[in-house]
């Protein structure tokens, strides 16, 4: 039996309703207008200044730097910051970005290396189409804590692999469409944590299979319409975990069959558009797939597929039978089966996620 004169343990109940009030507001987007930049109410200084820490400016907004000065109060970081396409942005505002946890600055083409330098605890930074050549290097310099990366559309030749030597904590790159031969093997070198790669589009033959050699995490790889560059068979040799494969597009001719034989695990495959001269024989080694996207792909492999191979996610073969003589559309069958009677050029993605 308790002793009724031990003590109860405290729990400061008060705290309870404030420390919900501040988490849900982690995830309350306020939306900020030019005007309000300029002049607020007393009442919207007070509320912004306790409780919002994630903003999204306006792109015409031209005083930012002045409204988070005014509404910072005594938060200790922002959480989210959305500043994309704001031609007014300068390097006066980023000291007061200290500490936010996720930022877009992507078409703000004013970005420079002193301005980056104020963002050393950010986890989530969109650079996209950030095409300035005042950005170099050293602006990457301070992101040990980046998790997630967008560096799409950059193809100023002043950020090359140096930019990438602090970035070892990173698990998503996206660098579509950068075509700066700055960029090599190199870059990838500490990139171990990496579970998510886009590079699609990107043409520069300085990315070769080597680059692969030390992307054995990654997950998730998009490599629309990739030609012209020097990744072949030998890249996928390394990829065994990965599980989602978008080569939409693609037309290089040095990836071939044999760069299927290790991709076992893969789930997602997305080849739309896909001209490569792959056989049937690739399918094979997909046992897990769930969703698969063959649109728009040459006649001779989707015939050729169609006609020798049910793709199955079940167990039950009767179903087979049961479908060879139907001319409808693709359909899931209650078993799990998917089965395609006939050739159709532009026939929709397959998924089974919801069986």
């Amino acid at each position: 039996m308790r002793n009724r004169n031990q003590s109860k343990p405290h729990h400061n109940f008060s705290q309870i309703v404030p420390d919900c009030v501040n988490e849900i507001f982690k995830y309350y987007i306020q939306k900020v207008s030019c005007e309000q930049t300029k002049k607020i109410t007393r009442a919207e200084k007070e509320f912004f200044s306790e409780q919002v820490v994630c903003w999204e400016f306006d792109q015409d907004c031209d005083n930012v730097a002045g409204f988070l000065k005014n509404t910072r109060g005594n938060k200790r970081c922002l959480f989210y910051v959305d500043l994309s396409n704001n031609e007014h942005l300068t390097k006066e505002v980023f000291p007061y970005l200290r500490g936010v946890i996720e930022l877009d600055i992507s078409y703000c083409r004013k970005i420079d290396d002193q301005a980056m330098a104020n963002l050393g605890g950010v986890q989530k930074l969109c650079l996209k189409g950030v095409d300035s050549k005042k950005l170099t290097n050293e602006g990457f310099r301070n992101l040990r804590s980046c998790i997630e990366l967008d560096i799409s559309e950059c193809s100023q030749e002043t950020i090359g692999d140096a930019a990438f030597e602090n970035l070892r904590n990173l698990r998503v790159l996206r660098m579509a469409h950068c075509f700066q031969e700055s960029i090599t093997d190199q870059s990838f070198t500490n990139l171990r944590n990496c579970i998510e790669l886009d590079m699609s589009g990107c043409h520069q033959p300085t990315i070769t299979d080597k680059a692969f050699e030390n992307l054995r995490t990654l997950r998730k790889l998009r490599m629309l319409n990739v030609h012209q560059n020097s990744i072949s068979d030998k890249a996928f040799t390394n990829l065994r975990n990965c599980i989602e494969l978008d080569m939409s597009g693609c037309h290089q001719p040095t990836i071939t069959d044999k760069a299927f034989e290790n991709l076992r695990n893969v789930r997602v495959l997305h080849m739309f558009a896909c001209d490569q001269p792959f056989s049937v024989e690739i399918f094979r080694n997909f046992d897990s797939i769930e969703e698969l996207d063959m649109r728009m792909c040459s006649d001779k492999l989707l015939e050729v597929w169609m006609s020798k191979f049910v793709i199955d996610f079940g167990t039950n073969a009767a179903a087979i039978e049961e479908n060879k003589t139907s001319t409808e559309k693709p359909e899931v069958a209650t078993t799990g089966k998917v089965f395609f009677p006939a050739i159709e050029k532009d026939f929709a993605l397959v998924s089974n996620r919801n069986l």
